[in-house]
């Protein structure tokens, strides 16, 4: 008898909590239909990830594209992502570009980021590696680490038209070094064990690798090993 009550008072319970979502669920698309720009934000989420909702990404490029319309910096980012991906759409390189411009010149990191590489690589059309840096250093001087080790790396070893910039490289990569980035530490260690923009240093390159092994860099467990350095873990 006790078992037959708990089992009808889990059912009216899950009942309960299915119709609740579907309210939920219904009041939140009547607000984006009203052109709630938050509420077509969470729909397009929903969506887009699935769970609460079925999997939905053509309904997940609906919602981005209105909340987008609208100005809304994380839609434009992710709509940019759908086109760049044909995720729930028709591929379009251009319009991937075009949102993901948008977004970052309204200051989003990844918009910024995603542009970057665009540029570098020259994945919507020529490589524009002047046009590259710029978008990374706007990332970069926003915080965006990975915007700051990508310029170490371009300023330390050159990119085409770009000479070495010892100094600059090592500015970006201490940036990045003071939030804790191992693939940092592990550069600043090699042009202090290289002599590159500063004086040869054994002893401080063997510092910035154990900062890099301590943050669980392999590559610089490895390279410690070899010098015949027990590696921090």
């Amino acid at each position: 008898m006790r078992r037959a009550w708990v089992g009808t008072l889990i059912i009216c319970v899950i009942s309960c909590c299915v119709m609740a979502f579907s309210d939920n669920l219904a009041e939140l698309r009547k607000q984006a239909e009203a052109g709630n720009v938050d509420a077509q934000v969470e729909l397009g989420n929903k969506y887009a990830i699935g769970g609460e909702v079925p999997r939905n990404l053509p309904l997940a490029a609906k919602w981005f594209r209105m909340a987008a319309e609208q100005g809304n910096v994380d839609a434009e980012t992710k709509l940019a992502m759908m086109y760049d991906g044909g995720l729930g759409v028709q591929r379009d390189p251009k319009a991937a570009k075009s949102w993901f411009e948008k977004a970052a010149k309204q200051g989003n990191t990844a918009a910024q980021m995603r542009l970057a590489l665009a540029c570098e690589n020259g994945t919507y059309g020529e490589k524009d590696t002047a046009q590259a840096i710029r978008w990374y250093q706007t990332a970069a001087e926003s915080g965006a680490v990975n915007a700051q080790v990508r310029l170490g790396y371009i300023f330390r070893d050159g990119l085409d038209e770009v000479s070495h910039d010892y100094p600059t490289a090592l500015k970006w990569f201490q940036q990045a070094a003071e939030k804790g980035s191992p693939d940092a530490e592990f550069a600043i260690g090699k042009m202090y064990e290289q002599g590159m923009g500063v004086p040869s240093s054994t002893n401080q390159a063997v510092e910035w690798y154990q900062r890099a092994s301590a943050h669980g860099l392999p590559q610089a467990r490895v390279v410690l090993q070899n010098m015949g350095i027990a590696p921090n873990q």
